[in-house]
């Protein structure tokens, strides 16, 4: 009988911590990744600015909308994952090398911020880190340019 009563109070306390993990995690993050491909940068700028071809290559149903000030050379967009409803920003940015290579050669960077409000779902995000979606969406996009198996760098 006092076994019943063990797991019940097992099971509330994991509870209790999830929660707790979740409201002493930061409810706002930022990521950032990049990669370097043997592409020209026009062809990977272009293939990041048509916003109605990403279902192509990123993998998951994604609403995109493009967002206002970016800089030049950058795209920014506000994503919502259509599965989960998940909002976050994307910037990327992308550039050339700076002098002549054969073949070209372009520096990608995928900045990522979000809001997780969910306290349980905030502490799984906080302990898994937040950068799995970047860096699988580089993956996927060094794998649609010919280059599965890139090497994905943290950046600031």
């Amino acid at each position: 009988m006092y076994w019943i009563l063990v797991i019940m109070a097992a099971i509330a306390a994991a509870v209790v911590a999830l929660v707790v993990g979740g409201m002493v995690s930061p409810r706002e993050y930022r990521v950032g990744r990049r990669l370097t491909l043997p592409v020209a940068p026009t062809v990977v700028y272009a293939l990041l600015d048509d916003i109605v071809r990403y279902d192509d290559w990123v993998g998951a149903p994604l609403s995109l909308v493009r967002e206002d000030g970016a800089a030049p050379g950058q795209i920014a967009l506000q994503v919502v994952d259509d599965d989960t409803g998940v909002q976050r920003g994307w910037v990327w940015d992308v550039v050339g090398s700076a002098h002549e290579t054969s073949p070209p050669s372009t520096l990608i960077s995928l900045h990522e911020r979000g809001r997780i409000e969910n306290p349980v779902v905030r502490f799984f995000a906080a302990l898994l880190g937040h950068a799995g979606g970047t860096e699988r969406t580089l993956q996927r996009l060094a794998t649609h340019l010919g280059h599965a198996g890139a090497t994905i760098e943290p950046c600031t």
